[in-house]
């Protein structure tokens, strides 16, 4: 592994460390936090020169001038063991997510576990379906808590070939890994976008940004708090090569809030313009507004606008949804809704007030218009 530290502007390298577990094996540096008290720590996995098809996850302390204070190595009889993701926790220790993998028994799982404030080990989870479930990653909250989210293999498809079906398993959990809360999202599918970054906004909603395994599209996920999903939205850095027959991959890795309340991400892109094409790689920047839009014309894939610029700020959570819808507008006079099917239909009138749930299950499957005094919204019910 290789650790560099640059200065605030950009424009010096400041010091570069080489990195390595111990004098026979390589350490793949996966990902960097900095401690409250400026020290950093570096999550990977061991890449062992005596027997390279057998991986081990670690974890690695530094000083701000990148010396070890301490080095841990975690030993697991899977094959492929690795870790992707940290965050410190309110004791000083670290919650570390990831994976692990047993290609032969064509088994893999999401990885999560907790140390104390010197790497020790506290307690370990392998989670996930009976199927191939993707790594995990974690974040911790405005209130002290961690949001998990990873691909869960939850079924085998039938149609050829017999490839797991898969969705997004978002949850909560406290220090000691209790779950809190647990959420599926997103529809069900062999292609689901890993999240490869959460962002926990400055209102308490949750991002996930990731992209898909077969690396055909990056995705957004905006949900509240709870794990209710407001919109989702796809990506592809250049739809140039898809139009014309070619392949691309599109990845996004790391993602944050804007000062504007929009979002900007960075990955990484290649692709061909045709099937007998060069090939092309770049990076790949993107900038959203606060609705996940690259343009003002910008259409929901799943979910609803937030437009909060809007005077009457109308939110409409889970969506798509099975059960029941909540409304929540910063109106305090009671008004009245109708929930109204594309085809003009009038499905439900009712009077609300501003936060109101309602309960949807008598409602066929399709894609329904909320209509308010002052706009109109979407949702679907499924």
């Amino acid at each position: 592994g290789i650790l560099i530290k640059i200065n605030s502007t950009f424009t010096d390298t400041l010091w570069t460390k080489e990195y390595k577990l111990a004098a026979t094996n390589d350490a793949l540096l996966n990902n960097l936090i900095v401690c409250g008290n400026g020290d950093f720590v570096c999550c990977g996995q061991t890449l062992a020169s005596a027997n390279p098809f057998q991986t081990q996850t670690i974890l690695a302390r530094f000083d701000p001038q990148g010396n070890t204070i301490w080095e841990k190595q975690y030993n697991s009889t899977h094959k492929y063991n690795n870790a992707i993701h940290l965050s410190e926790t309110t004791d000083g220790g670290f919650m570390v997510a990831g994976g692990v993998n047993d290609p032969g028994n064509h088994k893999s799982d999401a990885l999560l576990f907790k140390t104390d404030s010197l790497g020790n080990l506290q307690w370990k989870q392998e989670i996930g379906g009976a199927f191939a479930d993707e790594m995990a990653n974690v974040q911790k909250t405005n209130d002290n808590k961690y949001i998990v989210a990873f691909v869960d293999g939850i079924k085998i498809g039938t149609s050829p070939p017999a490839e797991p079906i898969k969705r997004i398993n978002i949850r909560k959990i406290d220090l000691n890994g209790t779950v809190i809360w647990q959420k599926y999202i997103g529809k069900m599918k062999d292609q689901v976008a890993s999240p490869q970054s959460i962002n926990i906004l400055q209102n308490g909603d949750i991002l996930l940004a990731g992209h898909s395994s077969g690396n055909a599209f990056s995705s957004f996920f905006k949900l509240t708090a709870n794990g209710d999903s407001i919109w989702y939205r796809e990506y592809v850095a250049d739809s140039t090569d898809i139009k014309m027959g070619g392949w691309s991959v599109n990845q996004l890795w790391a993602c944050a809030e804007t000062t504007d309340g929009g979002f900007v991400c960075g990955g990484g892109f290649s692709g061909r313009t045709g099937p007998t094409g060069g090939t092309q790689q770049k990076a790949w920047l993107l900038k959203t507004d606060q609705n996940g839009c690259q343009t003002t014309q910008c259409q929901n894939t799943i979910g609803i606008n937030e437009n909060k610029n809007n005077a009457q700020n109308i939110r409409i959570y889970p969506n798509p949804a099975n059960e029941y819808i909540t409304i929540e507008t910063n109106n305090p006079k009671q008004q009245t809704i109708q929930i109204i099917d594309l085809l003009g239909k009038i499905w439900m009138e009712k009077s609300i007030h501003s936060n109101e749930k309602i309960t949807i299950q008598e409602l066929p499957n399709a894609i329904y218009i909320i209509k308010t005094e002052k706009q109109n919204l979407l949702f679907i019910k499924n």
